[in-house]
């Protein structure tokens, strides 16, 4: 509909040569941007610079209903999980793990239909159970990873039994716990020091749940351009690594195991990082990190 606008806009800009100009400005503000000023905003700004008709301020109002409309079913609920629940994919992706396209590219529209709890009502919760997902690597199909969208605000010792009876049922030797925010106050803990204690027992029986916030999912921290671009080394690569620069591990530089990239990747400790940064002189400048 961006001719349609554009060529309604052009129709109330010749009475004025001046409102021509005033008319792309406010064409760029609604089509170049995320967010839309408010009509009285919109209302003050014209008639402070150019005393425009009323019919084009009823016009700006009416663009800015036809450009809201789409969205008025969802909430921000809703579309802050669907920008959740594709970091996440993302992140399985970047492990290695198979990930069909149309759940990587659903659109927020698509998302609410699937997931929403009444999709035929605007403006209902996102059922969280729907949200799961579980994916098997490229190499090896019988690794197994889920995703896990708890309903529950604190996470506690029996839900982390109950994660751990869908993993056993599911052969899922790793999961990603995806911790819902306290709505009652921004400090309270989301995760018990109890569950924390069974997910370190678990890890020692190879079942590996890996809780993230969901302010950590929010945005892909890998596609940041401060952020280097990280090569998750294998166990062949590390030693080849080690053989040609005749070096120990315990000799490479350091990285702590809950950085956030190294979070990202999953990356367990001893396992070697391949960092490449870019270099003004060199072209790029390459450096490893052993995660301890």
């Amino acid at each position: 509909k961006k001719s349609e606008h554009a060529t309604s806009l052009s129709v109330f800009s010749f009475h004025h040569p001046k409102n021509t100009f005033v008319s792309y400005f406010i064409f760029h503000i609604i089509f170049n941007t995320d967010f839309l000023p408010s009509a009285y905003f919109a209302h003050c700004c014209l008639q402070f610079y150019f005393p425009l008709s009323k019919q084009f301020i009823f016009h700006i109002s009416q663009l800015q209903r036809t450009k809201m409309s789409s969205t008025e079913k969802h909430t921000q609920e809703c579309y802050r999980l669907w920008r959740i629940r594709r970091t996440v994919l993302q992140m399985l992706q970047d492990r290695g793990y198979t990930v069909l396209n149309e759940e990587l590219n659903m659109p927020v529209d698509e998302f609410y239909e699937k997931m929403a709890t009444t999709p035929s009502e605007p403006k209902t919760p996102i059922n969280r159970t729907r949200l799961m997902y579980m994916g098997s690597k490229r190499a090896n199909p019988e690794d197994v990873i889920m995703v896990y969208f708890p309903e529950e605000e604190k996470i506690g010792l029996k839900e982390i039994k109950n994660l751990y009876v869908s993993m056993q049922q599911s052969n899922a030797k790793r999961a990603i716990l995806v911790l819902r925010p306290s709505q009652r106050h921004s400090t309270t803990k989301t995760i018990s020091s109890q569950a924390m204690n069974a997910i370190d027992a678990l890890e020692a029986k190879k079942y590996i749940i890996e809780p993230f916030k969901e302010d950590e999912l929010l945005v892909n921290i890998t596609h940041h351009e401060l952020v280097p671009q990280h090569v998750p080394l294998s166990e062949e690569d590390k030693v080849n690594l080690l053989q040609k620069y005749k070096l120990r591990d315990a000799q490479l530089p350091r990285m702590k195991r809950n950085d956030p990239v190294a979070r990202y990747f999953g990356m367990k400790r001893g396992q070697v990082c391949k960092i490449i940064r870019p270099s003004e002189t060199a072209g790029r400048y390459v450096t490893y990190r052993l995660v301890v």
